[in-house]
């Protein structure tokens, strides 16, 4: 399932320059997620009812470029994957005009809040999420953060995705 979610960057959300920062970036991903998880069962008012929390370890964010004050941005977002106790979720944010200005990638574990301890993500938790294979940053974020990777090249390897 691929959910998504529509912003407009606002004044609390911009720095000198009048572009989004980063924690505001952030802050719409984390929402769009939620909203996901919200869907599937496991969001913040069902945390009472599956002692279950999602908790984020890791980000890994590409700006190709930074929108501006006042600027309408979709963002959309999809579980990718999971490993024993990781959870993998990719982001994309598209502009006014369809293109992607954003890449995104994170890490998260599931946290059992009443024993206070990472716990297994098991099957018929992933399959309430409706997991789509697609990769945003692959294994070539590593370059991309060296910089290795232009804007324009970024945008070519995830046309398709």
């Amino acid at each position: 399932m691929i959910v998504e979610n529509k912003y407009r960057i606002k004044l609390s959300d911009i720095n000198m320059e009048n572009k989004a920062t980063n924690k505001a970036i952030l802050s719409y991903l984390e929402d769009v997620g939620g909203k996901h998880s919200d869907f599937a069962g496991y969001g913040i008012m069902d945390i009472p009812q599956t002692h279950l929390s999602w908790i984020l370890i890791e980000w890994k964010l590409q700006v190709i470029r930074r929108p501006n004050y006042a600027e309408n941005i979709k963002v959309t977002t999809w579980s990718k994957d999971a490993v024993k106790c990781y959870a993998y979720r990719d982001f994309k944010v598209y502009d006014e005009q369809g293109n992607i200005i954003i890449l995104a990638a994170s890490k998260w574990v599931l946290v059992d809040t009443i024993k206070g301890k990472i716990v297994r993500i098991e099957n018929d938790i992933l399959e309430k999420y409706k997991q789509h294979r697609r990769i945003v940053l692959a294994n070539d974020f590593s370059k991309m953060i060296n910089g290795a990777f232009s804007p324009e090249e970024l945008i070519k390897k995830t046309e398709n995705i």
